[in-house]
């Protein structure tokens, strides 16, 4: 009964309490702060800033994905947005996914960095004070003070109580400026790649929706010398696209409900047509270099896909057999399946369904039969 008094008793005085009890050495006060939970906090405070800031700068600076942070709360999100969009890519509310993830990391940064800047303030009860009364601030205000710090706004009503906290202040302010200057850094080029992102998939839409109709577009009567013409520009520019996946993880995540903008669909049809090559065309009628460093461009692609983002589960939709008698109509030579793709399928699945997509986006021929 005493304690649970007590513990009210300072709790009040902590966040409610009147000029007359804010002092730095009143008792409730001091009982509430003892030495041990001062250091606790200032050591929880610190590692948290460390925490934040390290998964900032290995987002927006390392070019090698995300921070651990970043990641959980990226895959996460997306699986959320996923779920309640019926897991359908053309649902219009997940064109909105990119948008409302990015705003949220950079909440997400910015409460963990208020946090951790609040808590170590919060350390010391005489850290911050009133710049009119010179008494201990309470937690509310000491919140209030954090975030104006970080905001680099500066707050006339609150200041350190001496020049050690006064420095704090003062680095944490530029932590505040360093923190807008990354995120408008980090927004730029994600917004830029995006663009690029749908120019590449209407680029490969326009040469074919499926990868029959693809291999039917590059084949003149004799062989697939179409391939020649726009190979490297492809091939650069899906190499350009795999590094901005793996520099700005969350380029992933901005999802096109329609489907010539769709990039795993695109990029998949692309691969499934050098697959109908290798597999089932004589090699007579098609360039090896020509069709080989293409195909090396798309394994890394896929590559960056499985380390960035971990696609490495067994997808629950299978390739469907495509239906050939186009390529036949057409005069193309075909030889019998070699079947030397079904684990390249298979990471083309799981990518798909990821997306919110299946295999009738890449062989629309309701005819196809499943594997």
């Amino acid at each position: 009964m005493v304690f649970s008094k007590l513990c009210a008793y300072c709790c009040g005085n902590v966040f409610e309490s009147p000029v007359a009890t804010r002092v730095i050495n009143c008792g409730p006060y001091a009982i509430l702060f003892n030495s041990m939970t001062q250091i606790l906090l200032f050591i929880v405070g610190l590692l948290l800033i460390i925490w934040i800031f390290r998964d900032i700068l290995l987002t927006t600076y390392s070019m090698e994905g995300g921070g651990e942070m970043t990641d959980f709360f990226m895959k996460k999100s997306w699986q959320f947005l996923l779920w309640i969009s019926g897991n359908d890519g053309r649902h219009s509310f997940l064109s909105f996914s990119g948008m409302f993830m990015m705003i949220g990391l950079i909440l997400l940064w910015s409460l963990g960095l208020w946090l951790g800047v609040f808590l170590l303030f919060a350390s010391n009860p005489g850290s911050i004070i009133n710049s009119n009364t010179f008494v201990a601030t309470n937690l509310w205000e000491k919140l209030h003070f954090s975030g104006y710090v970080l905001t680099t706004m500066g707050l006339g009503d609150y200041m350190p109580k001496n020049a050690t906290w006064g420095i704090i202040s003062t680095i944490f302010s530029f932590f505040g400026l360093l923190f807008i200057t990354l995120m408008v850094s980090y927004a730029v080029p994600v917004l830029s790649n995006i663009i690029t992102k749908k120019q590449l998939s209407l680029f490969i839409q326009q040469l074919g929706t499926t990868p029959v109709e693809l291999l039917i577009y590059l084949w003149d009567g004799k062989s697939f010398s179409g391939l020649k013409d726009i190979r490297q520009e492809l091939q650069q520019r899906i190499l350009t696209i795999a590094q901005s996946h793996k520099a700005y993880p969350i380029l992933h995540y901005f999802h096109s409900n329609r489907k010539d903008e769709a990039l795993v669909i695109t990029l998949c049809i692309v691969d499934e047509a050098l697959t109908l090559l290798l597999e089932r065309v004589p090699s007579d009628q098609w360039d090896e270099k020509e069709v080989l460093p293409l195909r090396k461009a798309l394994d890394h692609y896929l590559e960056t896909m499985k380390t960035t983002y971990g696609r490495s589960e067994e997808a629950s939709h299978k390739a469907p057999a495509p239906n050939l008698r186009p390529l036949a109509e057409a005069n193309i030579k075909l030889t019998e399946n070699k079947q030397i793709s079904h684990k390249r399928k298979n990471l083309w699945s799981v990518l798909l369904q990821s997306q919110g997509w299946t295999w009738k986006e890449i062989y629309t021929d309701a005819k196809a039969a499943a594997e």
